[in-house]
Formats: C-alpha cells, sequence, structure tokens
C-alpha cells in the first residue's frame, strides 16, 4: 500500500461541460445537478466508497485521511448566463495582426495537429481560449498597442471580446509579471483576458462550460477532508487548494516546509484539522 495515493475523475468533468439540453450541467443557479451531472456524482461516491471497504477490510481505514476536491470548476455553472459568441478573441486579434492573420499558429501550424511534435511555427503568436484568453503575441512589443485594441472592443457583440463587466479584466504588463512571471522568459502569456462570467470563447455545440479562468464558477470549489475521530463540520474559512500539499505532509508528520513552493510562499496547513 502506498504512502500517498491519488485518482483523478474525469467524469464529474465532463458531465457538467455536457451541453444542458443533453443532462449537462445544472438545472438552475442554485447548483441542482442535471441528469449526467448527478450520475456522475453517484459513480464518484461509489468509487471512494470502494477504497473505503478495502481500507477497512485491510485494517487500514483508520489511520487513513481522504481528501476529495478539484482543481478546477466549470463556468458558468447557471445556463441562463452562458454566451458563445465564437472565438472573437482571436479573431480580433487576427484581424489586427497581433496573431497570424490567417490563423497559421498553435494546432493549425504543426505537421501532424499536435504542440508536441517539434514542428510548429516561430513568429506567429498564440492563443489560447476557453472562458479565459492566454495572448502571446507575434511582437510581444506590441503588448501596449494589442491591449488598447483589446479595450476598444469590450462589448459582448459578434465582434466584440464581452469583457466589458465588472468582473471582467485585460492582465498585462507590471500586474501580469507580478502574478505569473515575466513574459519575456517564454512561458507566461503576454497578456491574459477574462471576459465576463458565462462567456465562452468557442461556438461548439458539444459544450455549454469551460474552464481555465477566474470566473467565480472556475475558482470556488468543494473540499472535503475526512479521518476516523475528525467530527463532521463545514469550516466558512476562505481557503486555497495549494494549502492540500503542505495539509498532507503534516498528516504524515512531515514538515510542509520541505516543499520549496509552501517555502517560498509561506503556504499554511488546511485549518481545523487538528493536524
Amino acid at each position: 500500500m502506498p504512502t500517498v495515493f491519488g485518482t483523478n475523475f474525469q467524469t464529474l468533468s465532463v458531465a457538467q461541460k455536457a451541453t444542458n439540453a443533453s443532462g449537462g450541467g445544472y438545472t438552475d443557479a442554485q447548483f441542482t445537478p442535471g441528469p449526467q451531472v448527478a450520475g456522475a456524482i453517484t459513480y464518484v461516491d461509489g468509487a471512494i466508497g470502494k477504497m473505503v471497504a478495502e481500507l477497512k477490510a485491510k485494517n487500514l481505514f483508520a489511520s487513513t485521511v481522504f481528501i476529495v476536491t478539484s482543481k478546477h470548476g466549470q463556468s458558468p455553472a447557471d445556463h441562463t448566463k452562458l454566451v458563445k459568441n465564437g472565438d472573437t478573441l482571436a479573431a480580433l486579434l487576427q484581424a489586427n495582426n497581433y496573431l497570424d492573420p490567417k490563423g497559421n499558429y498553435g494546432q493549425a501550424a504543426t505537421k501532424t495537429g499536435s504542440l508536441n511534435d517539434g514542428s510548429g511555427l516561430v513568429g506567429t503568436g498564440f492563443e489560447q481560449s476557453d472562458d479565459v484568453g492566454l495572448i502571446w503575441l507575434r511582437d510581444p512589443s506590441q503588448t501596449t498597442s494589442a491591449v488598447a485594441t483589446l479595450q476598444a472592443n469590450l462589448g459582448c457583440t459578434k465582434t466584440g471580446i464581452c469583457a466589458d463587466g465588472a468582473q471582467a479584466s485585460i492582465l498585462s504588463g507590471a500586474a501580469l509579471t507580478a502574478k505569473f512571471g515575466d513574459p519575456a522568459q517564454g512561458r507566461t502569456p503576454d497578456i491574459i483576458v477574462q471576459p465576463n462570467p458565462g462567456v465562452i470563447y468557442t461556438s461548439s455545440k458539444s459544450k455549454d462550460a469551460e474552464h481555465g479562468g477566474n470566473a467565480p464558477d472556475d475558482s470556488h470549489l468543494g473540499l472535503l477532508v475526512a479521518y476516523p475521530g475528525l467530527k463532521a463540520a463545514t469550516n466558512a474559512t476562505t481557503v486555497s487548494t495549494t494549502q492540500v500539499a503542505p495539509t498532507i505532509l503534516k498528516s504524515l508528520n512531515v514538515n510542509p516546509g520541505l516543499l520549496q513552493s509552501v517555502a517560498a510562499e509561506g503556504t499554511q496547513v488546511l485549518p481545523g484539522l487538528g493536524f
């Protein structure tokens, strides 16, 4: 038996993203599960139950901590907020030559359709969008100009980027570097666009929700911790999933400070667990 064991259930994520018309997602703003989500929750619950039963059979349950959470949510959970106008962000950037105007970037600029085959072109720029827009410009020196173009097209129209609400933002320059690192180092996008909650930069008919951004439904998650002897309770303290890793080490009587990220960021163990 391993000291630490983890697994990932994609079934709930897929069910949350499936179209409302097909029974996917939630039926209202109160997160009432649709048929696919209800079925996925039942499946995951049963799978975890099998783990519990096996641990009990092996006399290991009493010394086991369970942590159940998600790396992200899906947006929008409230189907009435869904906006799918296509990838207007990419279209605007291409039209102004901030990306290859023919869309010849990313998978489209490779021999096999895979970003990992080593055949991608340089100098084309790249845009990754779901319910957020991550933008690597053809020419990073045009960041200020590109941001100005985006800000001139904030409206939620057939050509606008749907980023005119109070919870929308365009991040670049020093503010972006402070949070995610310097784009000059290569990995960090030049610009990050967070559209209005509910906006997905797609015209896909196969999904009604996405993730990757910082909309409220992206980052508000379920987080459950259980072990024998821990009394059931709800803790309303604001926490982050980054606190899960040091919590695991603490539960094993290992110093969480041995993790470089914990030492660098001062990440705390989850509260109220008695560790």
